[in-house]
């Protein structure tokens, strides 16, 4: 099966749209001294409750998910399992005699100690004819009589006074819930979008499973490969990019907090040193602050760099291809600045 074929199939588990006709499901457990099936039960789907239904179809779903490393495929299959899971398919209510025939088979190729119980249901599905772009074209042409199954465990839940159908409290130590599926199965196999009898389609996980299924049905099957965990980040791509912030951030204050874009006005200005050119192997020195400390997101332990200018020359520098002169307020008052400035503008 395809997984465009397996999700076609899944849409009919939703309780809007599911059709079961049939319910039978076997309770068994598993232990070193004995492995021995407990009770087998069929009944109509449509005369559960609508909470039941909900809940077994919630769990069905879950049994069929090829996340995680999952083995999700066919498998080839004869002999009395053919015909074991063929009539299973064929009827209306799973047959509760061939239930507890097939939860035997898997008692004697499971080796995980437990309880379980084995859920089969029983559907027919019209399947409507398509064009190569999956559209809708006509009415069915093929009737596709199937059977969707998983096993699940129990699980304990923390025990206490519950209310029982007399409306009477009861005290309960234990109590054992159904848990998610460790296997699912449809039968026949939908291939090419119709019954395919000589494979059943499965999907276990671990390798328990895995070698439950090599037993039951001698199928070769890959083991179970955990999926590797995604890779961190490296030391020297967070160190490179904490240098880019870092680099934007010294530009950026150099730019707002000390430049001023005024060759004319330094010219003016009286008793200036404006030998700019011997002031060329003047260096900006940089210095971690000691005190604040800059966080950026993604980023750990960065420190701001503060910029430390000399107070008694003006600097030059190229940004971006224009010249800024760095110019202390030592050597002209901020007002004085200003007024030179202003005077430009005017001119």
């Amino acid at each position: 099966m395809t997984k465009a074929e397996l999700m076609e199939i899944k849409k009919r588990f939703k309780y809007t749209d599911c059709s079961f006709s049939g319910l039978s499901y076997a309770i068994f457990h598993k232990n070193d001294e004995e492995s021995i099936v407990d009770n087998v039960e069929s009944s109509r789907f449509l005369t559960l409750s609508d909470d039941e239904r909900k809940r077994f179809l919630t769990i069905l779903s879950k049994g069929y998910s090829s996340a995680s490393g999952a083995f999700a495929n066919d498998i080839e299959i004869s002999g009395d399992n053919q015909k074991m899971l063929t009539a299973l398919s064929a009827s209306n209510i799973p047959d509760a005699n061939l239930v507890r025939i097939w939860a035997e088979k898997i008692l004697d190729s499971y080796t995980m100690n437990g309880e379980y119980a084995l859920l089969v249901f029983s559907d027919t599905y019209d399947v409507p004819v398509k064009d190569s772009s999956k559209t809708k074209t006509g009415e069915s042409e093929e009737v596709f009589n199937y059977m969707a199954a998983c096993i699940c465990s129990f699980k304990p839940e923390k025990g206490g006074l519950m209310k029982t159908s007399e409306n009477k409290l009861h005290q309960s130590d234990v109590i054992k819930v159904l848990g998610n599926p460790i296997a699912g199965f449809i039968y026949p196999s939908f291939n090419d979008r119709a019954s395919d009898f000589d494979n059943i389609f499965c999907c276990v996980k671990n390798d328990p499973e895995r070698n439950m299924l090599r037993e039951m049905f001698m199928a070769t099957l890959p083991d179970y490969v955990k999926p590797l965990p995604k890779p961190k980040a490296s030391a020297s791509i967070i160190s490179k990019e904490a240098e880019m912030v870092q680099d934007s951030y010294i530009d950026d204050t150099a730019k707002e907090g000390y430049s001023l874009h005024m060759d004319e006005a330094i010219h003016q200005s009286e008793n200036i040193d404006t030998s700019i050119n011997q002031n060329k192997d003047v260096e900006i020195i940089t210095r971690p602050e000691e005190e604040k400390e800059v966080k950026f997101e993604g980023i750990e332990n960065y420190h701001k760099d503060v910029v430390v200018l000399p107070e008694d020359k003006i600097i030059e520098r190229d940004v971006n291809g224009r010249k800024f002169f760095l110019v202390p307020e030592a050597l002209i008052p901020y007002d004085k600045l200003k007024e030179l400035l202003d005077s430009l503008e005017k001119g």
